[in-house]
Formats: C-alpha cells, sequence, structure tokens
C-alpha cells in the first residue's frame, strides 16, 4: 500500500510511515517481505539512510517469524494499545498468495498502530526488530576473499610453527603483524594425508549434511545461495562448558590452488564471517567471528591416489575467552582432522 500519513504521536507532530512490500522467497522456503519506515524519531536517527531534514528511510526484510516474536513482546509493553488479531500459522500453504497477502496487511496494520503509539515506538523491542542490517555485498566479498587466500597461501613456510603431529596429521600456527582486531589470535593451519581419491573425497566434504558425521552439535541454515554457488550460511554449534556459539559466514569454491588455478584435481573453499538480516544474534548464544577459513583438496602421494586436505583458519569464538587460552587450544583440532581422516577411508571403502 501507499505510504501512510504521519501518525499525531501527541505533543506536536513525529513521523512514522510505514510501508511493508514487495513479499519475496528467502533463503530457501520463508517468505519475508520489505518494511519501509520513514521517521523523525530520535530513536532511530542513527539507523538506514538520510532521507531529508532530520528524517531517516529505513528498509529491512523480516519474516512471518520475526514480525510474530514483535508482536508478542509487544503486548509486554506497559500502555500497549489494541494490535490487530495475530493471522495464525498454516501448515501448508503459507506461501499461497492469499496468505501472503493477508500476511502483509496484518504487518502493515501493525505498524500502524506501533506508530500511533509511544510507548510501542519507543520500546528496545521495535529497535531491536529494526536493527538495521542490509544483504551482504556479496559481488565485492567474492573477490577480497581470493586475494586473500593467495596472501595465506603466499606465506613463506619458514612462518609457520609446528604445533602438534599425529599419524598423518599435522597443525601449525603463525602469529600474526599488526594491531588490527585479531592479530592477538594465531592462524591455524592443519593438514591430513588420507588414502582416497581427491573426488570422492571432495564430493563427501562438500555435503554438509555429512558434516555431523565427524563434528559436534551442528547445525547449517542456508540464508541465500548465488547462482556461481557460493553462499551465505548460518551455523550453530553447541559446545561443552563454554555457551553455545554461532556464526554467519559466506562461502565461495574454487577449482584449482590459490597460487595455481590451472592445478588438475584440487578445489578449493574460503569463507568470511557477515551480518545478514535474517541471522539476528540469539540471545544465550555467543557469535563468533571468522575472519577467514580456507580449505584445500588435492591429489597426493606418488600416483595421486591419496588426498591432502588442508585448512587454514583465523577466527575469533568472542564471549570473553582470553587470546592465550584461544591459541593454547589450537593444537587440539588434530583430533577432528583425523575424525574427518578416518571417516572418509570407512565410507568410500564402503561406497
Amino acid at each position: 500500500g501507499a505510504l501512510r500519513r504521519p501518525a499525531n504521536c501527541g505533543g506536536g507532530m513525529a513521523r512514522f510511515e510505514a510501508e511493508v512490500s514487495d513479499p519475496q522467497l528467502y533463503g530457501g522456503s520463508s517468505m519475508s517481505y520489505l518494511l519501509t519506515l520513514h521517521t523523525d524519531l530520535a530513536a532511530f536517527s542513527e539507523m538506514g539512510q538520510e532521507a531529508g531534514p532530520g528524517l531517516r528511510r529505513l528498509e529491512v526484510r523480516r519474516r512471518y517469524s520475526q514480525f510474530e516474536k514483535l508482536y508478542k513482546r509487544l503486548l509486554e509493553v506497559p500502555g500497549c494499545p489494541s494490535l490487530p488479531a495475530l493471522p495464525g500459522k498454516k501448515l501448508f500453504g503459507s506461501n499461497s498468495a492469499a496468505t501472503t497477502e493477508e500476511r502483509r496487511a496484518f504487518f502493515e496494520a501493525l505498524m500502524r498502530v506501533v506508530g500511533q503509539s509511544a510507548a510501542l515506538r519507543e520500546s528496545q523491542f521495535l529497535l531491536a526488530f529494526l536493527n538495521d542490517v542490509a544483504v551482504p555485498k556479496y559481488e565485492e566479498l567474492k573477490p577480497e576473499l581470493h586475494e586473500k587466500c593467495k596472501e595465506v597461501f603466499g606465506v613463506p613456510e619458514d612462518d609457520w610453527k609446528l604445533k602438534s603431529e599425529k599419524r598423518t596429521g599435522k597443525v601449525w600456527f603463525r602469529k600474526l603483524d599488526g594491531t588490527s582486531e585479531g592479530s592477538d589470535l594465531w592462524m591455524v593451519r592443519s593438514e591430513v594425508v588420507v588414502p582416497v581419491n581427491s573426488d570422492d573425497f571432495a564430493k563427501v566434504y562438500y555435503d554438509l549434511d555429512m558434516w555431523k558425521q565427524w563434528t559436534g552439535d551442528f547445525s547449517f541454515r542456508q540464508l541465500d545461495m548465488l547462482e556461481d554457488g557460493s553462499q551465505c550460511m548460518h551455523v550453530t554449534y553447541k559446545t561443552p562448558v563454554i555457551d553455545d556459539r554461532d556464526t554467519v559466514y559466506y562461502s565461495c569454491k574454487w577449482a584449482g590452488m590459490p597460487l595455481d588455478e590451472s592445478a588438475k584435481g584440487c578445489t578449493y573453499t574460503s569463507a568470511t564471517s557477515v551480518l545478514h538480516p535474517l541471522a539476528p544474534k540469539v540471545k544465550g548464544v555467543v557469535r563468533a567471528h571468522v575472519f577467514l577459513s580456507v580449505t584445500t583438496v588435492e591429489p597426493a602421494g606418488p600416483d595421486g591416489s591419496s588426498t591432502r586436505f588442508r585448512t587454514y583458519t583465523h577466527a575469533d569464538p568472542k564471549g570473553n575467552v582470553p587470546s592465550a587460552v584461544v591459541n593454547q587450544m589450537a593444537g587440539q583440532g588434530i583430533s577432528e582432522l583425523l575424525a574427518v581422516a578416518d571417516f572418509m577411508c570407512k565410507y568410500i571403502a564402503r561406497k
């Protein structure tokens, strides 16, 4: 619908004009809606983009579940006026044209009531809901990631210090120069040679459903899949003793190796943390940050019948874990590395 007339918020006119439009399938099967807000309220002065003297324009995409959560939160606000009835959830047909329009109209009606209530407009729940996170600029991220891969592979071998070694697995670390964020955390490199064909290894490794076979309690959610095969993922993992962690990352996959695009039978992937509107922070879960992750799969052995699997990771688990502790834990990754190798041997042999 058209932008609403400014709501009279008492004590003079304040602008809070909301429009809900452009329903789109987003992140797989969820329908998302574009909420466009024009306001001159001080609480929003740092959000969105300038749209005139003292006026801000916010555009965010939100799903039914996010509007539903906001709706329930607003009911808890003291002085909350009567809200329009929440359309019920549907097991089937939730993306039908009729349901989509019913929900769009409800979301717009809800925002109209919010605009007319000072208590709701000023609530922390609305600010959290509108926290303005744009979809990442993937077209800029991809070449940046590619360059970072090449930089890592260009590091002299002497800069890597061997931390642990077991069977065919090895883990190294490298101290980083500078004072930028994360420079106090080591970059960790690991490598294992597995006696299976590299094409077979790659097929299994790049199937995320298989990861639960060698990792802990992980869950993956795809947020965006791009035409070139790169994707944005939200991953949550249960951790013993400390708080659970999650991260949102963008990853790309290339043929060849970072310093040799023509390398036969080789593939590599790279990932980095991003912000995404469909993955807000979750209470009780610490958002970890991946500065850079690179994995490579390449033929190994005298006749090329084995696989050399390498990982390079520079990440911060966040949540007040001291850098020294993070660095000391770096060598423990060798057990997971060998778990991958063992699983590949058994699984591929069975096939």
